[in-house]
């Protein structure tokens, strides 16, 4: 098992000098914003998947003098700018993966992937009741521009996470492991996979409960992550709790509560 767990990082390691290869720029339609390897990245795909439209339409409503400055100064633009150009990178290395793992002579049927996504669409809004002339509107709602550019970005994402699947697949299928071999491997380090059970806590203080709740709210509403707010608060800090010490009161409320996001005089996760 070690083994398969060491080739396999080895082989992740492989992967990125295809991954972040050389950039070259060029000049391309004024619709198409990357060229990877023959493939057209359309624009609009981009803003589907950087939910560029959808931010700057809450920002406007809800911070309309920020929305102001950031889409009418140089440096605001620069900062649209940079949050775009960080997405293409993401999305581009996703179809590099795609076509990486197309490359293996590995089949991730494009064309079924494409024609699953359509029916699931079509399913999910009928079940809605929501008529086909007002899903153009619902999508733009969201963030989407169009139905067409909504399903390319759920195809890529689809794609890319059965390219990871199937790449691993095939990998393990080319590695041979008995059982006596795993056996060994865990009677040899059975302390890796036993421990007395756990959990960590992730707390944020606040000065107050109302600055508490409203950054709760904000977080189910979805403006922010927890983590988010965790890793930009400079009172945050984490706890490792045993959970057989039935004498701490944080231990009974993790086994008896659902996972989740709760507010004390703190917010916890």
């Amino acid at each position: 098992m070690s083994r398969k767990i060491m080739i396999l990082l080895i082989l992740i390691i492989s992967f990125s000098s295809v991954f972040f290869s050389e950039i070259i720029y060029n000049n391309l339609d004024y619709n198409v914003v990357a060229l990877v390897n023959d493939e057209k990245v359309d624009v609009e795909v981009l803003n589907s998947r950087s939910q560029i439209i959808y931010i700057l339409s809450d920002l406007s409503s809800v911070y309309p003098d920020f929305y102001t400055v950031l889409t009418n100064t140089a440096t605001g633009i620069d900062l649209l700018n940079t949050y775009l150009l960080d997405q293409a990178l993401k999305l581009t290395n996703q179809i590099l993966f795609i076509q990486f793992v197309e490359q293996k002579g590995i089949d991730l049927k494009r064309e079924e992937t494409m024609n699953s996504i359509n029916e699931t669409f079509a399913n999910v809004f009928k079940e809605a009741g929501i008529a086909d002339e007002e899903i153009e509107d619902y999508l733009l709602a969201l963030g989407y521009t169009s139905k067409a550019n909504y399903l390319e970005d759920t195809f890529y994402s689809v794609l890319y996470d059965s390219a990871v699947a199937e790449l691993y697949f095939n990998v393990m299928d080319q590695i041979s492991v008995t059982e006596e071999e795993i056996l060994q491997e865990y009677q040899s380090n059975q302390s890796k996979y036993m421990s007395s059970p756990s959990a960590e806590l992730k707390i944020i203080q606040f000065p107050t409960s109302d600055e508490a709740s409203f950054t709760y709210n904000r977080i189910i509403e979805g403006y922010y992550t927890f983590d988010e707010v965790f890793n930009q608060n400079k009172s945050s800090t984490s706890v490792t709790l045993n959970l057989e010490d039935s004498f701490d009161p944080l231990v009974q409320t993790i086994k008896y509560e659902s996972p989740g996001i709760h507010i004390w005089t703190c917010l916890i996760r």
